[in-house]
């Protein structure tokens, strides 16, 4: 059987390279290897383990790996950026996961503040990505060659970009406000749905340049 894997991590442009660091060198994992969960905080935020309770009930994953980061701006509107309270959270949201699924491998770590991630408060663009590994892997691509490498908000959904997940838009606000993208990419593989999306975003945006990029599935 394939191993399906779920990973989750926060929406911020600073810790996207490092987190494909960690999971390249520390689990072997590239793009287009696994499932994302992109949202504020990641375990910090209190609607994860929900979210991540649901997608157990609706796909079977093996291994869920959990990255957390330092300097978080979720976890400061929180009032607690420390170490031991992100351990905590972390540890939790596993336990939670395995009570659910006991074979259930479980993987996090805390991803520490690089060199210039403090003078770093601004990106270029805001990503909502479809977070299946294909879509994952072309996106990145795709930004990468737009020149927004390191310079882009990730927000990702493992099976589903609904326009009824609040947490979809909230994470949207979040972005918007802490790091003033000026515009904003959706990746999906419909086209209808990209279509429900774009007009959902501009009602909460304001001449933000919006675009859409399709990438069809394939077998």
């Amino acid at each position: 059987m394939t191993e399906r894997i779920l990973v989750c991590q926060c929406i911020d442009f600073r810790k996207i390279e490092q987190a494909k660091s960690v999971l390249k060198e520390k689990h072997g994992l590239d793009d287009g290897d696994y499932h994302l969960l992109a949202t504020a905080g990641a375990a910090r935020n209190t609607q994860v383990p929900t979210t991540c309770l649901s997608e157990l009930q609706r796909f079977t994953w093996n291994t869920v790996i959990n990255l957390n980061h330092q300097d978080c701006g979720y976890a400061k509107a929180e009032g607690d950026d420390s170490r031991k309270t992100h351990t905590q959270t972390m540890e939790q949201l596993g336990n939670t996961l395995r009570r659910v699924n006991p074979q259930l491998r479980y993987h996090f770590q805390l991803l520490p503040v690089q060199e210039g991630d403090l003078e770093r408060h601004t990106c270029q663009a805001v990503a909502i990505i479809l977070g299946t590994p294909q879509i994952i892997k072309e996106a990145r691509i795709e930004l990468d060659r737009l020149g927004f490498t390191n310079d882009h908000d990730e927000i990702a959904r493992p099976l589903t970009l609904s326009v009824n997940d609040q947490s979809l838009w909230n994470d949207l606000d979040i972005s918007l406000r802490l790091h003033h993208p000026s515009r904003i990419y959706i990746f999906e593989e419909n086209e209808n749905n990209a279509n429900i999306l774009v007009g959902k975003t501009r009602e909460l945006t304001d001449g933000i340049q919006i675009q859409v990029k399709i990438v069809p599935l394939t077998v």
